[in-house]
């Protein structure tokens, strides 16, 4: 009898340790699951503490050491040096790919501001969520444009996801050799900023295999400044008293015809503004004759007025965001042409309707 009670006392026994087994399988599940995330945060913290280490010698920075704490920095400078790894990042996946990295391009501006980084940084998002794709990884979330007042913080955190994705990317698949040291940057303006966020944006396009922008994506992106335009107006005038009917684009456009135009249409968007005391007036350069064009430099331009067109929307409290590229097949320079032209045509009609909407205020 008594064996008969130490035999279920053990089976009783057994069963209890499985028991607790089975509750604590899903919180070492769980433990699993969390460990990459907890790895790279980990990492970034103690690339952090190591930055500030590195750098609690003042002499280091004059010393032509190319490496800095981002506190040592400041505007600019600091938010450059952000970019400049996200930058430094994507090399080593061209690297890992063999994709060869692509030449600068025509850079001409002088004046941008940190809206204009934001939008080039939208692109370059977008160009990291299809190379997540194109891999089997959960990408990065596609992000939209918002009318709101854009500060270097802004930049910043949003370079910071990016470098963040691309660090989990590279444990997914195996990369060790990810930079994490924070160059050490001076006298950088917000226009320095775009154009090392423009070769970003390029180094990941090289990286999902287009070499080149193509008619049909300006296209798409110029479709999204129309309906910005076309949001502006009725924000003016909810009655929507404008018209659509702009002039039919001549054949033969060339890239050099849709720039000029988007400079053009960056001119009258600074016409616009010369009565408003809260918006800036943004130097639109001048394209030398013998430039070559290629409808990259336009794709550029297309990004400069979507930021310049948010501005105004944050200033007439239009609150609706930039709609996303829909993506489009067989359009021709003449189709981008046309769809600058249509931008225009609205663009023109603002200050016109505004005095109308004030003149109807006031016979009411």
């Amino acid at each position: 009898m008594s064996c008969k009670k130490r035999t279920l006392h053990k089976h009783s026994t057994t069963g209890f340790m499985l028991l607790i087994l089975l509750l604590l399988l899903p919180n070492l599940g769980a433990q699993e699951v969390a460990e990459p995330q907890d790895d790279i945060k980990a990492a970034s913290e103690e690339v952090s503490r190591d930055e500030t280490e590195k750098q609690s010698d003042p002499a280091s920075l004059t010393s032509g050491s190319d490496s800095g704490d981002i506190t040592e920095m400041s505007g600019p400078s600091a938010v450059y040096a952000i970019v400049d790894l996200l930058s430094r990042s994507v090399d080593v996946l061209l690297e890992t790919w063999m994709v060869e990295s692509p030449p600068a391009l025509m850079y001409l501006e002088t004046g941008l501001d940190f809206y204009h980084v934001y939008q080039l940084q939208l692109v370059c998002a977008e160009q990291l969520n299809y190379f997540q794709l194109n891999i089997g990884i959960r990408p990065i979330p596609l992000i939209a444009s918002m009318p709101i007042e854009y500060v270097p913080q802004d930049v910043v955190k949003l370079a910071e996801l990016m470098i963040r994705e691309l660090q989990m990317t590279a444990v997914e698949i195996g990369l060790e050799n990810m930079p994490e040291q924070i160059k050490f940057f001076q006298n950088k303006t917000p226009t320095d900023v775009a154009e090392e966020t423009l070769r970003a944006y390029r180094k990941l396009r090289a990286l999902n295999g287009q070499l080149e922008v193509s008619p049909s994506e300006v296209y798409a992106h110029i479709v999204r400044a129309v309906a910005d335009g076309k949001s502006i107006l009725r924000q003016i005038d909810p009655a929507c008293r404008y018209r659509i009917d702009a002039p039919i684009s001549a054949e033969g456009r060339t890239a050099r015809d849709i720039l000029n135009s988007c400079l053009e249409a960056r001119q009258e968007i600074n016409d616009f503004r010369k009565g408003d005391t809260i918006l800036p007036l943004i130097p639109v350069p001048i394209l030398p004759e013998s430039q070559d064009v290629t409808p990259d430099d336009v794709f550029l331009q297309v990004q400069i007025l979507i930021a310049e067109l948010n501005l105004i929307k944050f200033s007439t409290n239009t609150i609706s965001s930039t709609p996303l590229p829909v993506l489009v097949s067989g359009k021709t320079p003449k189709d981008a042409h046309q769809k600058v032209f249509e931008l225009r045509y609205i663009i023109s009609q603002a200050p016109s309707l505004i005095k109308l909407v004030a003149e109807m205020k006031r016979l009411n």
